[in-house]
């Protein structure tokens, strides 16, 4: 079943303006957040499967 909902921020988000405006349109930066099933992702949004790499992640921040 698809996730009906997300929320996200994008980290490390830069143009070559150095502005943060045009920064905040279109920069390019790793997407990262939370789907309406609870699931976290980071890297592309909308995808209900974790990879092992995004497990360890986790995994290491949940330990902190």
């Amino acid at each position: 079943m698809k996730s009906l909902g997300w929320a996200s921020f994008r980290i490390g988000a830069k143009t070559e303006f150095n502005d943060y405006r045009s920064s905040a349109v279109y920069g390019k930066g790793i997407q990262s957040g939370i789907l309406s099933s609870g699931k976290l992702f980071i890297g592309s949004y909308g995808e209900e499967q974790v990879n092992s790499s995004d497990e360890r992640v986790i995994n290491s921040l949940l330990k902190d």
